[in-house]
């Protein structure tokens, strides 16, 4: 064997080993202690609680929760009409609820408090807005999967 012949094999010998040690690394040695689960019950959707686990997140969501407009000039935490911004919606949106309020998204924190002072969704008109803005979406399962077509409950608007 030459000199070259001699100097791809060891290249081809060394990356299959190193090829081998990265697999059994990823399969077969895996520590323990770097896999935490978190024990939340179900059902649990206190933000608090997820945050004990996620606190990452939980430092999100909290910033999130602060009032202030987003420095990209989309959404933020304070209440903004669209209509304000983009005038054009008043007629484009004419005779549809989106006419009458049409406020720009706010995050998660603010869904339901959102969802519930808009001019947009009525007791009569159906919750097609807590489709969206749940942060159960199991619960759609407890009217029959149909969420969108039940009447808005009025008990939950107070």
């Amino acid at each position: 064997m030459n000199r070259n012949t001699k100097i791809v094999l060891a290249v081809a010998v060394l990356a299959a080993f190193l090829f081998a040690a990265i697999m059994a690394q990823a399969f077969f040695l895996r520590p323990e202690t770097t896999i935490k689960l978190a024990r939340i019950p179900a059902g649990e959707h206190d933000p608090a609680v997820w945050g004990q686990h996620y606190t990452l997140q939980y430092a999100s969501y909290l910033k999130n929760r602060g009032m202030a407009l987003s420095p990209t000039g989309f959404g933020g935490s304070e209440k903004v009409q669209k209509s304000v911004k983009e005038p054009e919606i008043l007629m484009n949106f004419k005779g549809m609820p989106f006419s009458k309020d049409y406020a720009e998204d706010r995050g998660h924190p603010y869904a339901l408090e959102d969802l519930k002072e808009t001019r947009r969704v009525t007791p009569a008109s159906v919750g097609a807005c807590m489709t969206c803005k749940t942060a159960d979406p199991t619960s759609t399962g407890t009217r029959g999967g149909n969420m969108r077509n039940c009447p808005w409950p009025t008990s939950s608007l107070a």
